[in-house]
């Protein structure tokens, strides 16, 4: 089968899984790679929406729009958990966000994440609002949508943000980012956070260990640990700036 791009050493690496995907089905008669939307928006019913702004409402006491509501997913299980950036960072990044922008903060995911979300929970100084596992994924989709941010790791929930239009910033750590990074409606709408250094390991789409296991760490990727809380802090604040503007904190 003739692909649409060179076959350079090493291509399949730095090709996103799209891509890939879309290479697998090019004999039905798919347009070139190159006229394809490469985005696919993901779309809400109003009712989904207005759904979204009471759940908002009764959970942080807040409507959207008054002050900054940030979702948080600091869960994932793929890679037996290895793309979890540690709940204990996701604890002071929300705190700073709730000290210095005032912001509401929602804990987000699903029954499987509910651990980790608790975990976040307890750490916390501020208490967030936790929905973790208590809504359909659906529900998740629209309240993401009503978000002024969302930050995730590499997980279905991050890359449903990019789809949806929020505003959000991934956090990577053994997932190649080239194979796997979020594809945003718009170019600046997001920013992924990666290690300065990279996973000695990472886990592409094809060809690594996501399809053939090989011991690499336990419980937290070493080079995902490395990411500091001012490296996911600062895009973030700058995100909610262009957002809307900065509200004092009602502490």
């Amino acid at each position: 089968m003739e692909r649409h791009h060179p076959r350079e050493r090493g291509w399949w690496r730095s090709t996103h899984a799209s891509r890939h995907y879309y290479d697998c089905a090019v004999e039905l008669g798919l347009p070139p790679w190159e006229q394809v939307r490469r985005s696919v928006p993901l779309r809400l019913r109003p009712e989904d929406t207005g759904r979204a702004h009471g759940i908002i409402q009764r959970a942080v006491g807040t409507t959207t729009g008054e002050r900054p509501v940030v979702g948080l997913h600091p869960g994932g299980a793929g890679l037996r958990g290895l793309k979890r950036w540690p709940a204990e960072r996701f604890a002071e990044l929300a705190d700073r966000l709730v000290e210095c922008h005032g912001a509401r903060v929602l804990l987000l995911g699903g029954e499987d994440d509910q651990e980790v979300a608790c975990e976040v929970r307890h750490r916390m100084r501020h208490s967030p609002a936790e929905l973790t596992g208590d809504l359909s994924l659906w529900d998740t989709f629209a309240l993401i949508s009503e978000c002024d941010l969302f930050i995730g790791n590499d997980s279905s929930l991050l890359h449903a943000a990019a789809a949806l239009g929020t505003p959000y910033i991934g956090i990577f750590g053994p997932t190649h980012v080239p194979n796997f990074h979020p594809l945003p409606r718009d170019p600046d709408q997001g920013v992924v956070v990666q290690p300065e250094v990279p996973c000695h390991r990472p886990q592409y789409f094809v060809g690594g260990s996501t399809i053939w296991y090989r011991q690499c760490c336990e419980g937290v990727c070493r080079e995902l640990a490395s990411i500091s809380v001012d490296r996911v802090f600062r895009p973030a604040v700058a995100l909610l700036e262009r957002r809307q503007p900065v509200r004092e904190p009602d502490m």
